[in-house]
Formats: C-alpha cells, structure tokens, sequence
C-alpha cells in the first residue's frame, strides 16, 4: 500500500482506508476490522455496480461517491463475526483510478465484462497485500460479492486460492439473462474451494436463470458448488439482496459458509477435468441417453458445436478456446427444417442434408455462420 492510510475508530470497529498500486492504477481499499492485534480471519468483500435503473430504463449512479462510510452504524456490524474485512474500491469507484464504470456499463456487456475482470485482478492483489498483515490469520481466507461483486469474486476465486467463495444475486448486465454467462462459467468450473451461490426468486433486475445457468455447468465438475434460492418478500426488489426483508432469508447459508471457509484449507483454482472437454459431457444430465445427436464446427476457428433432439425440445451445446456450455429450446417446424433459439436473440435454424446430416444455421444480431453437423452415433 502506497499512501499512509486514514484510520477511524467508529462504532466498536477500526477503519482504514488505504490506497494500493496495481495494474498502473493507483486503488482504494478499505480494512474494517475489530480492535486488538488478532491476527484475525479475512474476509474479502466484493461490492456491486452501484448503478440504477431510471423510469425509462436509463443507466444512472454516481460511481465516484466512497462504498464504505465509516459514520453509518452498519458498516461496524459488518465484523461482528470477528474477521478483518477487505473491501475493495473496484477500479472507477470511491476514488480509485480508472475508467468511469456508468460510462464502461452503457458501453455494452464486453467492455462491463473486461472491467469486472480487472477488478478481480485488483481484489486478489489487495488480499495478497491484506494477508502479509500481522493482524491476519493468511490461513482463514473466503471471498464474497453480490451483483457485479459476485461476477468478480468467482473470477478472482479462479484465478487465487480461498477458503469458500460466495456469489450473491450474480449477474453482469440488468435484464440480460445471457450476459457474459459462458466466461463466468468456464471460471466458475476452475474454483476447487468450496462456492456457495445465492439468489433471490423476486430479483427482476438479474433474473435468477443466468446465474443458474453458471452453476448448472459448473457444479457438474465441481460437485462442492451449492445453489440457494429464496422466496424473497412482497414488495421488495429481490436485487437488493441486503435489504433487511431479503437479508433475513439469506444470512443464515451466508453465515454458516463464511464459518465453514474460515475453518477450511485454501483450495488453490484448477483447470477442469479433461471431460470438460468433451462435447457430450456438456449436455444436460436430463438429456435421454437416446437423444439423436450431431457435431460439427462452425469454420476452422469457430465453436465445435452439437445438437441432441429430445422429442419436441433441442439442447445446443458448443466449446471454443475459452468457453463451452449449452442451451435448451422447443423445437419450431418449418417445413423440414426445425427452428429453435437456446438464448434470447439467438437462433439456429437445422435443415437436412444427405446421409442424415445436417445444415445448421446460427444467427446473433448482425453474426450469421453456417456448418455441417454430421450425425453422432446414427446410421446414415
């Protein structure tokens, strides 16, 4: 940590609010913790986007205004569990250097994506800072977020070994089910430390399903991985996951995590078991074991891809370089062709071609790529 740091007695607990270098950006991190020398457990705390939604679906926030107010009785309780708490100023935010995050978000999905990948970068930096502390058990460590925070706890738990990982209300872009889903997933499947993931059924600005979806692909490799849904309360936005109607639900399973990766081993990532590889190994456990099924690649350097059909549904799933996974869909006739759209605004249309082979046609805005899928398993 660069400048010598603001500490503030408030509430029964110390502040400090520090400023750290990393990736030629000068950052914010605050340290809350109890008084007295420990060492105590950490507890890295990832915080969300900090932006709203206005009436006619406009982006707004002030991103610059600090996360952490040391004056508001709530930010004390926030140890009473007796860890040190690590909360990074993610970059953009509370007066730490880089791009305005408001302006990043309207950008679109991608740039918001590689911002939330240099926040886990700046997270892991500020906890290997944090656990060269005296008054730091480096043994006890979890990582924690909720909203883009939950985005950047699993990538930074991907790329850093922790105690347990914990991603609350996860998601990337409001009302975008199948923003940056499959990224997340391929580093969510690296996480071998214990994750637990939480969400709210009410939550209409991060709908449950593409968090879901993410531990649906990699809980198959890493069966330590749970899902939690709640009901939620009438009234209360389910996104607002600290609200107190919705926090009462949650804190429980968020409690007994913390405990349990503060009494666990750190897991360092890893890359998946070599069947993550594998095509068919991608398929929902759902599937019947009958299901026809073709393959092929959409070019040289394009997504090997495979269609199962299930009577009248179809699963698509596809892998590249740096990500895999796949979608479901009722199938739409046309003719002898069949229609079907796994994601919101993306399509396939299958026609046939001899010797049982299949023309599948993949549409995505203005991206259109064309491949033989040959069948799998089938005669001719």
């Amino acid at each position: 940590m660069a400048a010598p740091p603001l500490i503030l007695d408030r509430n029964g607990a110390v502040f400090e609010r520090h400023s750290y270098s990393h990736d030629d950006l000068e950052l914010v991190a605050w340290v809350i913790r109890p008084p007295g020398p420990g060492p105590f457990p950490l507890l890295m705390q990832n915080h969300g986007s900090g932006i709203g939604v206005g009436p006619h679906g406009t982006l707004t926030g002030d991103p610059s205004r600090a996360t952490v107010d040391p004056e508001n009785p709530a930010w004390a309780r926030i140890i009473d569990g007796g860890a040190l708490v690590l909360f990074p100023e993610g970059r953009g935010y509370g007066g730490s250097d880089g791009p305005n995050p408001l302006e990043t978000v309207r950008r679109g999905t991608e740039a918001t994506f590689e911002m939330l990948l240099g926040r886990a970068a700046d997270a892991n930096a500020a906890a290997d800072w944090a656990c060269n502390r005296p008054d730091v058990d480096a043994a006890r460590c979890v990582i924690v977020g909720a909203s883009h925070g939950a985005v950047v706890t699993l990538l930074a738990a991907s790329q850093r070994a922790y105690g347990a990982a914990i991603a609350q209300a996860t998601g990337a872009a409001y009302g975008h089910t199948e923003a940056s889903i499959r990224p997340i997933a391929n580093a969510a499947s690296r996480i071998t430390a214990p994750v637990l993931f939480q969400h709210m059924r009410t939550d209409t600005m991060v709908p449950m399903a593409g968090a879901q979806h993410i531990f649906d692909w990699s809980s198959r490799l890493r069966p330590q991985q749970r899902w939690r849904d709640y009901p939620g309360a009438p009234g209360v936005e389910g996104h607002n996951i600290f609200n107190p109607a919705n926090w009462s639900q949650v804190r429980p399973d968020y409690i007994a995590a913390i405990r349990a990766g503060f009494n666990a081993a750190a897991s360092a990532p890893q890359d998946p078991p070599e069947q993550w590889q594998t095509l068919e190994f991608l398929l929902p456990e759902t599937l019947r074991p009958d299901a026809a099924r073709w393959a092929g690649r959409f070019g040289p350097e394009g997504p090997a891809a495979m269609v199962a059909l299930d009577g009248e549904q179809v699963v698509y799933s596809w892998k590249d370089r740096d990500s895999r996974g796949y979608g479901e869909a009722a199938i739409i006739h046309r003719g002898d062709a069949l229609f079907f759209e796994p994601w919101p605004g993306i399509s396939l249309l299958l026609e046939p071609l001899p010797n049982n082979a299949l023309q599948a046609t993949f549409e995505r805005r203005d991206r259109r790529s064309v491949a033989q899928l040959d069948p799998v398993g089938q005669g001719p």
